[in-house]
């Protein structure tokens, strides 16, 4: 199952949104989540090198991925095959919360 994270790569710096950092709903491991998903340089971003890159275990990492969806700022879409299974999952970042 193919789980890609898709946003727009920067250069050498992040640029974080001052609406992150400054909402409540969102505990600092959940915005350090978010903070390492724009920094990652890979032409296809994937959510199974959070782990090692964040120093917490996968099902923590996915605890945070939940909490920034329930905010507005990431987007779960499910793929689906032409036989209507589950292919992957895709994870697209807002920039400002939706």
């Amino acid at each position: 199952m193919n789980t890609s994270i898709y946003h727009e790569p920067n250069d050498d710096m992040v640029k974080i949104p001052i609406a992150l950092m400054e909402d409540e709903r969102l505990s600092s491991r959940a915005k350090f989540i978010y903070i390492l998903i724009l920094a990652m340089k890979d032409d296809e971003p994937n959510i199974r090198k959070l782990p090692k890159l964040s120093g917490l275990n996968y099902g923590t990492v996915l605890k945070y991925l939940k909490e920034l969806e329930l905010a507005g700022w990431i987007e779960r879409k499910t793929i689906r095959d032409e036989r209507k299974r589950i292919a992957g999952v895709e994870y697209v970042i807002h920039y400002e919360k939706a």
